[in-house]
Parts: structure tokens; sequence; C-alpha cells
């Protein structure tokens, strides 16, 4: 028995012994604490294997889905390399030569904002010759594109050195190097040299995993998750990785307000930190993810958590935050969430003069609002603003057959009174030239005309910030000016643009992006009609409660067959640089180029859509998906996941 025990004891060391030796340290504890964002699979085989198993996976091995994926792929790598952080290593040289993690950082070194950085670190034990063979041919691939070649050595190790110049005309440099089981490219030299040093001798002293806000979001998901290991983990400080993008950018100039900065200035940096990971095949869900947006307070007396504007982020817990009995089980997604909108609505005085960069506009909006003859001439504070109650819901539908404006949305808020607010509402509209009454099965509401001013964005140049929300409103009162008739849009393009609606009904103030989407909404559901109902809500309610769904903050269910739909069809007719939905502006913003940006001028879809198979495939392997957030006292807590269809 003792011979047994010792011969176990022993096969036990050398199993560890043997693990300890084909394992680099994990990356958190390998990369600095100047970390801002972070990017970590923690074994690529195992991974990709896990991918496989879902319907996702599945999909992507569609062989009619093979010249999208290429097509989108070549985008974002060209996306990529316009942002600076190019440096010629793709997804599938790295499952090429990874045998455990592979992990993409940006970093601020030395906390100075005119630093960047940018580590790609793979674990390549037991397969450097692999991993030195692929740089040199990335090497050899950069200077046939006209990169400068160079070797230097740094923390004792031979690094070779390729000197090019970006899209912005900037010098960038990348530095490739095979050391200690390690596949390391970086474009920071003296970042570099302080991760090989962590790697020929470990010390986690000031690196990512002793951050305190990269630790407490790790912590929270990983306990979570109990036994199961996340397949990957993320972590971002947003306010610092605003900093690094634009050091690695030559701080281009940006045309109007930049709101990362203004937010910035206004007490959101209380957002410290946003970690969390995500699970392929679970056994239950498809795909599972937790993150944690760690944010503290920072105010420790009165009433007020956070400085300034940013108090708005005062989301309370609540027990019944289901769909209401009149919302029909059509809908692409719905999201409810308790939010203290009357504090919000004062906390936002604060942000919207540094928006205008004039002190005191939200007072003069407030007396404008009430007082101008030729505005709502409504008490907004006491007449609406007082009614609100903690409760909203958005929803989103689709609208056919798919057009870039199919996509239907709907915020809606409940209130105390709806008699006053419909009394104000009616005051509002009755001044608007571009409103009119409708009724629909018993239900007042107003109708308002499609308007063509464009969108407010950040980098819109303009003089009034009132003025490109097309509502008339400028800070000294409101206008009935035609100037901009000259700039119109042609009818035929006016006619695709849906009309908008506002209502008071089921206790609630509602606005909608479709009329249409309100006499939806008006109409008598019956019991088994109302989303409450629906067999695919249940099912995600149901995971939801499992993975500890209860008493939260925020509530959201998605068909995802439906949310993506018209970002797809739109793809496949070749119009997706024309999308309005949320889905397709993101994607559309992630795909345009610096040069088009800049201009204004829509980008031209790179993607040959006729090539995709039809949506009605794809659908099949697109299932319902569902997630809570909580409100914790240093943060929001979300679970989510996808199932099977």
């Amino acid at each position: 028995m003792a011979k047994r025990l010792a011969r176990l004891f022993l096969v036990t060391c050398l199993v560890c012994m043997t693990n300890a030796a084909w394992a680099i340290q994990p990356s958190d504890e390998v990369l600095p604490d100047t970390t801002v964002a972070f990017v970590s699979v923690r074994d690529v085989a195992e991974a990709r294997t896990a991918f496989s198993k879902t319907q996702l996976g599945e999909l992507l091995r569609e062989p009619s889905m093979e010249t999208f994926l290429i097509d989108l792929s070549k985008q974002l790598r060209g996306k990529i390399t316009a942002g600076g952080t190019q440096l010629g290593v793709t997804i599938s040289d790295l499952e090429g030569v990874a045998r455990g993690e592979a992990c993409f950082a940006r970093i601020q070194p030395q906390s100075d904002k005119q630093q960047h950085a940018t580590v790609v670190l793979v674990d390549v034990t037991g397969n450097e010759d692999a991993a030195k063979k692929l740089l040199e041919k990335i090497g050899a691939d950069m200077v046939s594109n006209k990169a400068k070649a160079s070797t230097t050595t740094l923390a004792d190790t031979p690094v070779a050195v390729y000197t090019t110049r970006d899209p912005n005309g900037l010098q960038a440099t990348s530095y490739f190097a095979v050391a200690h089981s390690a596949m390391l490219v970086s474009t920071h030299p003296e970042v570099l040299t302080e991760v090989l040093q962590r790697l020929a001798t470990p010390n986690k002293a000031k690196t990512l995993s002793t951050l305190e806000a990269f630790a407490r979001t790790s912590e929270k998901c990983a306990t979570d998750a109990g036994d199961q290991l996340a397949h990957i983990r993320f972590y971002v400080n947003p306010f610092r990785l605003r900093e690094v993008n634009a050091a690695s950018q030559g701080f281009p100039k940006r045309k109007g307000v930049d709101i990362l900065k203004v937010l910035s200035q206004q007490g959101f940096e209380a957002i410290q930190g946003v970690g969390g990971s995500v699970h392929f095949a679970t056994g239950q869900e498809e795909i599972a993810y937790r993150a944690f947006i760690y944010a503290p307070a920072t105010v420790k007396d009165g009433t007020a958590k956070y400085e300034l504007a940013a108090d708005m982020l005062q989301f309370p817990n609540g027990e019944d935050l289901d769909p209401q009995p009149w919302v029909p089980r059509g809908l692409a997604a719905h999201f409810a969430f308790n939010w203290k909108m009357q504090n919000a609505f004062w906390k936002a005085e604060t942000l919207v003069d540094a928006l205008a960069a004039t002190p005191g506009t939200f007072k003069i909006v407030l007396k404008n609002i009430k007082e101008d003859p030729k505005g709502p001439r409504v008490d907004l504070p006491k007449e609406v603003i007082a009614n609100l109650e903690e409760r909203a819901v958005v929803m989103t539908d689709n609208r056919i057959p798919i057009s870039p404006k199919s996509e239907r949305l709907m915020f809606c808020v409940k209130v105390k009174n709806s008699e006053m607010v419909s009394h104000a509402v009616d005051k509002a509209m009755g001044n608007d030239p571009e409103a009119k009454p409708r009724t629909f099965e018993g239900y007042k509401f107003w109708e308002i005309i499609n308007d063509e001013a464009e969108s407010f964005t950040q980098e819109t140049e303009f003089d009034d910030p009132f003025d490109e929300f097309g509502d008339d409103l400028d800070i000294d009162g409101f206008s009935d000016d035609d100037d901009d008739d000259a700039d119109s849009a042609p009818d035929q393009e006016r006619a695709d643009i849906p009309n908008s609606a506002v209502a008071v009904a089921n206790g609630y103030l509602i606005i909608a992006s479709h009329v249409d989407f309100v006499e939806d909404m008006l109409k008598q559901v019956k019991d088994q009609n109302s989303l409450s109902a629906a067999a695919d809500f249940n099912e995600v309610q149901k995971a939801l409660k499992a993975m500890g769904a209860g008493n939260d903050s925020f509530r959201y269910f998605v068909r995802t067959d439906e949310a993506y739909r018209a970002t797809y069809e739109l793809t496949k007719q070749g119009k997706m640089p024309e999308s309005e939905t949320l889905l397709g502006k993101v994607l559309n913003r992630s795909l345009t180029s610096p040069e088009d940006a800049k201009s204004g001028t829509l980008r031209k879809q790179q993607i040959d859509g006729s090539k995709m198979p039809d949506y009605q495939m794809v659908r099949r392997y697109l299932g319902p998906g569902g997630a809570y957030v909580r409100t914790q006292e240093d943060g929001w807590y979300l679970e989510g996941c996808l199932l099977k269809k």
C-alpha cells in the first residue's frame, strides 16, 4: 500500500512538473498594470472545438458562408490597419502555432497620454520552430510591402524590427520575437522588454492581474461561473482606451463635440473598467457570458453616488421586469429596466451645458419650452418629468419587406398621471406643424411627419447643438425658418423615411420610430398572443433564473433570427451602408474608412451580397437569448446566454 502511494505521489509530481513546463504564465500576470484593453483566448484549440459545437459554429461551416466570411475578414483587417494596430498577424496564423493561450492587449506605457502600445502574446510551447517560421513569413510580407527590416536585442532576446508608415502617415514600428515558449509581437520596445523579463523571471507585481478594476471584474465573473473555465476573457478601461487610440492615430482633430471627453469631465470615469468572460457549449447554453462594470461610488456623503452628470447612473433593482400584457409576442427584442429618471433628468443639466459649451443652456431650453410662443408651451419638469416612474421598456422588430429603415424602435416610460402627461403631449404636438392627431381602437396618438434632418453624431460640425435634432429648437427659442429647404432630400428619398409617433396609453408614455409600431401596441392583445406567453421567451427566462436572475435592474430578451435579419438582408441586397438598424450603424461605423468618415461619404459595400445564402437557411442557426443586470454597491453585474434554436 505504501509503495502504491509513493508511486502515485511520484506520478502526480511528474504530471504537475510536466504541465508547468508546457505552459507559460497567464498573460494577465505578464502584461503591465497600464493595460487598458485585453482579450484573451485561454486555449485556442479548445475554444475552437467548443465553438464548433454551437449552432453558430455549424453556421460558419456552411460552404455558402465562405465568401461572406472571407470578405468580412478583409474589411475588418483593413480597418485594423487604418487604426494603426496592424501587426501582420491573423487569427489563422495564431491557430497554426498556438499551444495554449493567445491574447491581444492595448497599453498606455507609464500612464502617459502621449504613448501607446499593442502586444500580441501567444503560448507556443513545443511549437517554437513553427512560430519562428511564421514570423519570418510575416517579416518577408512586410518587407515586400516596403517595410524597413532590422534587428535589435531586448532583455537578452534577439528581436526582429520592421518599420513602415501607417495610413495616417505616422511611422509604425513592429517588434517580433520568440522566447520563453512564447511568440510576441509589439509596437513598443520598452513594453516588450518588460514582458520578456516577466516571462524569464515570473513577477506578478504591477501586472494587469493586480489592477483593482481587472481583479474585481475577473473575480466576480469567475466566481459565478463556478467550475467552468472561460474560453474568452476580456477587459477594457473605456476612457484610457480612448486616449491610447488617439495617441496611436496621431491625435486627429475632431469635428464638433468629443463625447467621451465630455463624459470624462462629467464624472463618468467612475467606470474604472469593464471585464468579463465568454463560455461556449456549456451543456445548458450555446453561449454563456458574464461581465462586471466596476464603478465604485465617488461621492461619499449625501444622496448622490457619482459626481455631476454621472449620477444619472442610478438603476434600482426590482422583482418584476416581465413584459406588459399589451406587448405582442412577435418582437425581435424586449428590454425592460429600472431607472431613476427624475433624478437622471436633473443630473443631465451639467451634461447638456457641457455639450452645448454654454453654461445655462439647460435652463434656457426648459424656459423656451415653457414660454416661447412658437414652442410646445409645456412646463416639462412639472407636467412630464414629475410624472415619470422608474420603469422603462425598449422594443424592436422589423417591418417587411426589409429596407434600410425597416427596424422599428419603441421607447416606453411608465407614468404616474396619464391624464396630465397626455395633456402635455397634446399641447406640445398641437403647436408642432409637423404633427397630426390620429386615433386607433379608441386611443388618441400623434403622428410626426418624417424629417430628413441628419442624425446627431459626435463628428458632426455645428454651431448650435440643438439644431441637429431637427426640431427647430435653438438656444434662443423656437424657429420657423425654412433655411434648410434647399438641402431637403428629394421626395422619393423622403418617402422611405417612416413617420414617428407619440402616445400615452396603458399607463406609459410611448415614443416610436414608426406609426404602425404604435398601432401594433395599441391593439387588444389576447393572452396567448402576448410576448409573456411565447415559448422561446419563457425558455430564456428559465435559463436566466437558473443563472441567477431575480431581483434585477435590467432584463433583456432577443430573438437573434429577427434582430439580425435586417442587417443580413441589407448586406445581401448590397444596401448595408444605408442601414439604419442599431446593429447596422455599429457595423457601418466599424467598416467605414477614415477617408470616407472624414468626408462624410457613404462607404462602398465590399461584400458581394449576391453570393450570401438565403436568410431562411441562416436563421435556422440563430436561437433566442437574453441577459439580466443587477446593480451592486460597486457597479453592475451582467449575465446572459444564447440558447439552441
